[in-house]
């Protein structure tokens, strides 16, 4: 796998935040409409992409999942980063196919750590 096929979508720096449940809820709210927390979103502004990480949902799902919470930020940010190259998860199958996609990056990445 190459990564840099995945991610060389015109992205040349990314900045990841670490939030709370309620910051989080809020940049939902403005750029979605939704009116709760979510685990991770991610911005493209021009060339930069923003990642955004609720630590606390994070945590939470990390338990879940069989990861450390260091993992699980680590598994939502590969998330933004697949956003910020253009993926989607707006249906089932582009979800199952994003889900495969991050696992096998965590799995090459992570693990290789």
């Amino acid at each position: 796998m190459r990564l840099e096929r995945i991610f060389a979508k015109g992205v040349h720096k990314v900045n990841v935040t670490l939030v709370s449940d309620k910051v989080i809820a809020r940049f939902h709210k403005e750029y979605l409409g939704e009116k709760r927390a979510t685990d991770v979103m991610s911005f493209k502004l021009g060339s930069s992409g923003e990642i955004v990480v609720s630590a606390e949902t994070a945590a939470r799902q990390a338990k879940s999942f069989g990861h450390t919470p260091e993992e699980e930020i680590f598994y939502l940010i590969i998330h933004g980063l697949l956003h910020l190259a253009g993926r989607k998860d707006d249906t089932e199958k582009a979800r199952t196919g994003m889900e495969r996609l991050q696992d096998a990056i965590f799995e090459l990445t992570w693990k290789g750590i």
